[in-house]
């Protein structure tokens, strides 16, 4: 959890989170989390906690034990400014990592999912070299590279997310992103409308 200064957050927020993480472990896998060729994994860095669940819950799922050190996912902190950014394979259209791979171990599926097949994988590591995120670990306790692969359609991350940083979602209706986006032009506008009347 963050310390020192932060946003305000008020129980009635904290209520309604809680409220969503139990209900997502009583219903099982919630509408947010259903199969769709058009959704993807969204990130809202603003409501990260730095609780690293998401890390746990990864590496829980794949190898069957809680260690950050096997997960797709890692939390980015920066701890001077109360920022955390949870991070992953973000499912590229063009990836870069596929474009280096010589054996054919990653491919991008119909509907845009990006799969590694680790059979096919020689170890050679160009496709973490590739990523330009950063999002392809190679891990050297497992021997295996390390990438998101959606946990079948049912990502783990953002099922066991309680405050809601990590959403599997329709990209397209990810309304609370492009409101973010243009509250960012909103302030521009208006320091240039500022500085318009000053001079």
């Amino acid at each position: 959890m963050h310390s020192g200064k932060g946003p305000q957050i008020h129980h009635s927020l904290i209520d309604s989170e809680l409220s969503t993480f139990y209900d997502k472990r009583a219903t099982g896998t919630p509408p947010s989390v259903r199969n769709t060729m058009t959704k993807q994994l969204l990130l809202r860095p603003e409501k990260c906690t730095n609780c690293r669940t998401c890390e746990l819950v990864c590496s829980f799922e794949h190898f069957g034990r809680f260690n950050p050190t096997l997960s797709a996912v890692a939390v980015i902190d920066f701890a001077e400014d109360v920022v955390s950014v949870p991070l992953m394979c973000l499912q590229c259209e063009d990836p870069a990592c596929q474009k280096v791979c010589k054996v054919g171990a990653i491919s991008v599926e119909p509907g845009g999912k990006v799969v590694y097949n680790n059979d096919k994988c020689i170890l050679c590591k160009l496709c973490v070299q590739a990523c330009p995120f950063g999002s392809v670990v190679y891990s050297t306790p497992a021997r295996k590279l390390l990438r998101c692969d959606l946990c079948g359609d049912n990502p783990q991350c953002a099922l066991w997310c309680a405050p809601g940083a990590i959403v599997y979602a329709d990209s397209a209706d990810d309304r609370e992103k492009r409101r973010a986006v243009a509250e960012g032009f909103k302030d521009v506008l208006k320091e240039d409308t500022a500085i318009g009347e000053v001079a």
